[in-house]
């Protein structure tokens, strides 16, 4: 049995392409995708997409928080950026977002491959994470989808 998950969270925005990428490129965005409620907090974002950028996270508060960094390794526009953990609560974590022409707008596709630490327990540390990941990508999508575009549609997560 493999340790690797894999998870895909995808949903159909009424924008053009480059128009969903473009957000994503703003200076804002990763704020503004990162959801109060999630125990996340942005301490700084990556300066751009390019490759070798990082942003810095801090996940949860006080003595039981984390630092997570992530480091962009491959910048596509309009198609795709992945950034993958370079230290953080994970073993492995690797985020492709990939944006492809779809009738008269787009498919925001987030594909996530990740490890989780904790061997026997990393079971159930899934159960709790997956319902988690799946509230926190339906977010991350409507609020792409409020900012590029007007009508919303609904998010349809798959393993």
């Amino acid at each position: 049995m493999s340790d690797l998950h894999r998870l895909v969270f995808e949903s159909h925005i009424d924008a053009s392409p480059e128009r969903v990428f473009a957000f994503h490129e703003r200076p804002d965005a990763f704020r503004l995708l990162t959801p109060w409620w999630s125990g996340a907090r942005v301490v700084y974002p990556a300066a751009s997409l390019y490759p070798g950028e990082r942003a810095l996270l801090v996940l949860g508060r006080g003595p039981l928080s984390v630092e997570w960094e992530a480091v962009h390794e491959v910048y596509e526009p309009p198609k795709s950026f992945v950034e993958a953990q370079v230290r953080g609560p994970f073993r492995r974590w690797r985020h492709r977002h990939i944006v492809l022409p779809e009738g008269a707008g787009a498919r925001l596709r987030d594909e996530l491959e990740y490890e989780l630490p904790g061997g026997t327990l990393a079971p159930l540390l899934d159960l709790v994470l997956r319902p988690f990941l799946g509230r926190l990508f339906a977010y991350r999508h409507a609020i792409t989808r409020q900012s590029v575009s007007a009508a919303p549609r609904r998010v349809s997560p798959s393993a």
